[in-house]
């Protein structure tokens, strides 16, 4: 479910458009906010590529939309609150006592999709800056 409260369904871009999924660990985070950030301000050259970006995390949708809002974020926050879409991309969640939810590892991870549905591009933790830098790269982006 989106922020939005939306059912998003990637089925519908096959054979339209490439689709971004960046998975992070919270809303608000140091990487969430520069990971989201840099494809914030790409939007438009991501979008004129041909692709529909979104990110994924196990936060609520209220937590999305104040997030989306406080950093302008012009796509689609998805809740994965029991880590079901994550583990369908074949992340392995951190289980975490205190927390009392799966949670995505720290770093996250981002695919990069094609118009096909072939995941072309497959980033995993790092630096936030690196890891920014190498999904806009696998798309031809400048960072």
């Amino acid at each position: 479910m989106t922020d939005a409260g939306k059912t998003f369904e990637s089925a519908g871009l096959r054979g339209k458009r490439g689709l971004i999924v960046c998975f992070y660990q919270e809303d608000g985070s140091t990487a969430s906010i520069v990971k989201t950030c840099a494809l914030r301000d790409r939007f438009d050259q991501l979008d004129e590529k041909g692709y529909t970006v979104v990110g994924v995390s196990g936060d609520s949708a209220e937590t999305h939309r104040a997030f989306r809002a406080k950093y302008a974020l012009p796509f689609d926050l998805i809740g994965d609150a029991d880590g079901a879409i994550a583990r369908r991309f074949g992340i392995v969640l951190e289980h975490k006592e205190l927390v009392g939810k799966p949670r995505l590892p720290a770093g996250g991870e981002t695919f990069v999709i094609d118009e096909n549905g072939k995941i072309v591009a497959h980033v995993k933790g790092k630096d936030p800056d690196d890891h920014a830098r190498d999904v806009l790269h696998a798309v031809g982006v400048a960072y």
